[in-house]
């Protein structure tokens, strides 16, 4: 994982099998090619799914935490390797398919579900006890008063999703809101969210939501998006991971366990993988995404019926591969994966899409629903807005570029200054990036 990690920001970096000290000599070894580096990530996580028990107490990490670090692993460094032109992307690929395959296979996990679609994909994350969830591959466990986070509570203070994010929910029908004739427009967020997938609503807070659950057993709803408050810098406030639980939003009070690998993305990776080897058949579907959709209620996702999306971020792709994607994206929400997969499909430029750091439309009829006070002024007076009424997050940015330089982070200047070979007589250290 931590070479993974190093290749992911730097490209080459040195590979060492053996322990150095201080005064090792091959603390100045020059970096060794990406690839090189990778082939001996995929040789050691073999290792690690073959000497790693089946199943351990105490949530140690066992077998399929191992099959579950190489699925994730692997499918990056497969689709990197092709959508950089690297060559071999196949071996990575297969690697992926071959572990979230022994994960699927053994039987032990599945997706949660109560038969709940509007509350379970919600319920999912805030569970204060996941050993017994068969969603739950390997969890950090937290506990009241020993170990707990801040999460709760720092998760309604100032951060929200995007309109990108938002756009990408397709309506209950299946269709994107590009051609589904139940799209209702986002002139207001009850609108907006009307007739979406079931996520939608469990990912982000949106009118009648319970946002606070006091110790009395009442509930505060949400009336109206929060923004123009602390609560959210766009309006898609964040609820996924979030409890509403008063007790748990005090400071460093959550004691909800947190995933560290969860099933749901191994059927992603399985799937993904599957269609970039130009393998993707219904059973496959069938096998991983429909799972997820049917926790939800989603119709199932049908080769024989996918709708093409005028707006698709991904144009040179398949269908197939673009609702993947689009899959990956809506289930994988707020969980840190979105960034690493624009790397590794060469799809920085999507960032340059204005609604990446735009919030909710804010109409003047909506704004004016927001009560005043006593001087006549409410808390979206301020609240900056684009031509379209979107919701601006940063007064002085409308438009982000992206450059190719940033598929890599730039070599740290204080850490070249520790290697010798990297200095000149006149002690300038000479940058440079592969």
């Amino acid at each position: 994982m931590y070479y993974w990690d190093k290749v992911v920001r730097f490209g080459d970096v040195p590979i060492y099998e053996t322990d150095l000290n201080n005064l090792s000599p091959e603390l100045y070894n020059p970096r060794d090619p990406h690839k090189k580096v990778m082939d001996f990530v995929l040789k050691d996580l073999d290792f690690a799914v073959a000497n790693l028990p089946e199943s351990v107490a105490e949530n140690r990490v066992h077998k399929y935490a191992a099959l579950a670090l190489k699925s994730r692993i692997a499918l990056w460094e497969g689709t990197f390797r092709k959508y950089h032109s690297l060559g071999d992307a196949e071996v990575f690929l297969q690697a992926a398919v071959d572990a979230s395959l022994q994960v699927i296979n053994s039987g032990k996990y599945e997706i949660y579900s109560t038969g709940k679609p509007d509350i379970d994909y919600n319920n999912l994350f805030i569970q204060e006890d996941l050993t017994k969830n068969k969603e739950n591959i390997l969890s950090r466990i937290y506990i009241t008063n020993i170990s707990t986070t801040n999460y709760s509570r720092g998760a309604g203070n100032g951060n929200g999703y995007s309109k990108s994010l938002i756009e990408s929910y397709l309506c209950k029908d299946g269709k994107p809101i590009s051609v589904s004739p139940q799209y209702a427009g986002d002139d207001t967020p009850e609108n907006e969210v009307k007739n979406r997938d079931p996520r939608y609503p469990q990912t982000i807070a949106t009118p009648g939501f319970d946002i606070t659950i006091n110790e009395n057993g009442s509930t505060d709803k949400l009336i109206r998006p929060n923004i123009g408050t602390s609560a959210t810098s766009t309006g898609y406030q964040i609820i996924k991971g979030r409890s509403s639980d008063v007790k748990l939003q005090n400071a460093n009070q959550d004691n909800i366990d947190r995933f560290i690998f969860r099933y749901a993305e191994i059927l992603l990776n399985y799937a993904e993988a599957k269609a970039e080897l130009g393998q993707l058949t219904q059973d496959v579907l069938d096998t991983s995404v429909n799972k997820l959709r049917k926790r939800v209620g989603m119709p199932d996702m049908s080769l024989a019926s996918l709708t093409p999306d005028s707006n698709t971020p991904f144009p040179g792709i398949s269908l197939p591969l673009q609702e993947i994607r689009r899959e990956r994206r809506i289930e994988l929400a707020g969980e840190g994966f979105r960034f690493k997969d624009l790397l590794r499909w060469r799809a920085g430029e999507l960032i340059n899409n204005p609604k990446t750091i735009l919030g909710m439309k804010l109409t003047d009829a909506y704004k004016a629903t927001y009560p005043k006070d006593a001087n006549g002024n409410s808390q979206v007076d301020n609240v900056l807005r684009d031509a379209q009424g979107n919701v601006r997050v940063y007064p002085n940015i409308t438009a982000r570029a992206w450059d190719n330089k940033m598929y890599l982070y730039p070599l740290p200047k204080d850490q070249l200054l520790l290697n010798k070979k990297f200095q000149t007589k006149s002690g300038l250290v000479i940058l440079y990036r592969d």
